[in-house]
C-alpha cells in the first residue's frame, strides 16, 4: 500500500516550498540507507540526532543538519543551499556537486494495541499561515521524502 501525496501548507504561491514548516513525527525509528538509497535492513533509534522529528522540526534547519551530518557538507554549504533558492522553486537542495540531498528514510512507527484504531503518521505545521494537517495510518513505517 502507497499514497505519495506531495503537500505545501503554504499555498503554491510561496516560492520557498516548505523550508518553513514545522514537521512532527512520534517515531523513535528509523530505517537507515546505504549511499545509494537502499535500505540497510537496520532499525536505528532517533535518540534526539538528525533523524528525529518527535519535537518538531523547522524544515530548513533539518535538511542542513542532514546535509552536514549525513551528506558530509560544511555549514556554509547547507546555509548557501538551504537559503539561496537552490531549493526554493523545486524543494530539493543541492550540493556543490550538484547531488541532491534530503530525507529519504521510513520511520518505523508506533502500534496502537487495538488494531482497528489509526495512529499519527505526523503532523504538519506552518506557523504563518496557522495551517496544519495531521496524518493517521495503521502502517507499520511512514516514508519522509524531501528529495
Amino acid at each position: 500500500l502507497a499514497n505519495h501525496s506531495y503537500f505545501n501548507l503554504a499555498s503554491h504561491a510561496f516560492s520557498c516550498g516548505v523550508l518553513d514548516h514545522v514537521l512532527y513525527m512520534p517515531s523513535e525509528y528509523f530505517t537507515p540507507t546505504d549511499e545509494e538509497s537502499i535500505p540497510t535492513r537496520e532499525v536505528l533509534a532517533t535518540n534526539g540526532g538528525v533523524m528525529d522529528f518527535q519535537k518538531g522540526r523547522i524544515m530548513s534547519e533539518a535538511i542542513a543538519a542532514f546535509g552536514m551530518s549525513q551528506a558530509g557538507l560544511t555549514k556554509e554549504d547547507v546555509t548557501r543551499d538551504v537559503t539561496e533558492r537552490t531549493r526554493c522553486k523545486t524543494d530539493v537542495a543541492v550540493s556543490q556537486s550538484k547531488q541532491p540531498y534530503g530525507f529519504d528514510h521510513n520511520y518505523v512507527m508506533k502500534q496502537n494495541p487495538d488494531p482497528t484504531k489509526l495512529n499519527v503518521a505526523g503532523r504538519i505545521d506552518h506557523p504563518a499561515s496557522k495551517r496544519r494537517m495531521t496524518v493517521y495510518t495503521n502502517a507499520p513505517g511512514v516514508q519522509l521524502y524531501t528529495s
